[in-house]
């Protein structure tokens, strides 16, 4: 029987792909988790720092002047998305701040809960009220900026990864598992 993997990325499709000739038998896949684990930090942190666009939907700017000058006020000079670091750092630090792995499964991201909300983003006209340090924002809408993702890189990068774990029993050239 062969080995089906499935990407499951919250706001989108997933994405499915299959190594029909392997068989996972009883093997113990966290050596290869981990392995991905480091891989996926890397893409997440490329993402951060092309603004959205390592995954194909570069993120748009802040709308609100409110927001804009409430966030500078609290957090000087950081960038869009990085004003606490607090979701950059769960999905670009391990252990991330969702980080799982079983014998034939693994789960990372993010347990920020305002990761969600830019993950999603939030129809125009709905009206989100909360503070950024002792200052009242009210936004009406948030544009989508998805912050995790799987390009066509990470997608090929991942694939023989598998395949030289399942094949070798290797999670890098060379390295033994």
């Amino acid at each position: 029987m062969g080995v089906a993997i499935t990407y499951k990325v919250d706001g989108m499709e997933d994405v499915r792909t299959s190594l029909d000739r392997f068989d996972l038998g009883e093997r113990d896949f966290n050596p290869l988790w981990n392995s991905l684990a480091g891989s996926f930090a890397h893409y997440m942190r490329r993402q951060f720092s092309t603004f959205g666009a390592e995954m194909g939907e570069p993120w748009q700017r802040d709308q609100s002047a409110r927001y804009l000058e409430a966030k500078e006020a609290v957090y000087p000079g950081k960038p869009l998305m990085r004003a606490s670091d607090e979701l950059y750092n769960s999905l670009t630090r391990r252990p991330f701040g969702v980080e799982r792995f079983g014998k034939h499964e693994m789960e990372v991201g993010t347990d920020v809960y305002h990761g969600k909300i830019h993950q999603r983003g939030v129809p125009e006209g709905t009206r989100m009220v909360f503070k950024i340090g002792n200052r009242l924002v009210v936004l009406h809408g948030l544009p989508k900026r998805k912050t995790v993702g799987m390009n066509q890189s990470m997608r090929t990068s991942w694939r023989k990864k598998m395949q030289r774990y399942i094949v070798r029993g290797q999670t890098s050239s060379g390295e033994e598992r």
